[in-house]
């Protein structure tokens, strides 16, 4: 198996590499439904990841799983931000994908900007 069938991690780090070799299949699995799990309990409005960390009570393996279950076209950006608590600054939220969501993201790419639409 391949990612992102398998742990990602990150190039370059021993202890992300670590980490990700430890993880067994059924504990990958595990992580993967919770993961899945909140924020589908969280739609429509999503989570950011500082929420997903909070939520499942885990740090720095949440993150990463999201990224697994986007990269399989499970859980996509709804196209919204919110700021963290921690740190104020805007956070992408993270839904699970849907085709309502989908149509609602193609639209929101077609919607030409007001300042286009006056020559500004």
């Amino acid at each position: 198996m391949t990612y992102p069938d398998t742990p990602g991690y990150v190039n370059g780090s021993d202890t992300s590499k670590e980490a990700a070799d430890k993880l067994t299949a059924r504990r990958l699995r595990e992580l993967h439904d919770l993961v899945y799990k909140l924020i589908k309990e969280s739609c429509p409005r999503g989570l950011t990841d500082e929420e997903l960390d909070d939520l499942s009570g885990q740090t720095h393996t949440v993150r990463p799983r999201r990224i697994e279950l986007m990269h399989r076209r499970l859980v996509i950006y709804s196209g919204r931000k919110e700021k963290n608590k921690s740190s104020g600054r805007k956070a992408k939220l993270w839904v699970i994908r849907t085709r309502t969501i989908e149509r609602q993201q193609q639209q929101r790419k077609r919607t030409i900007p007001r300042q286009e639409l006056n020559g500004d």
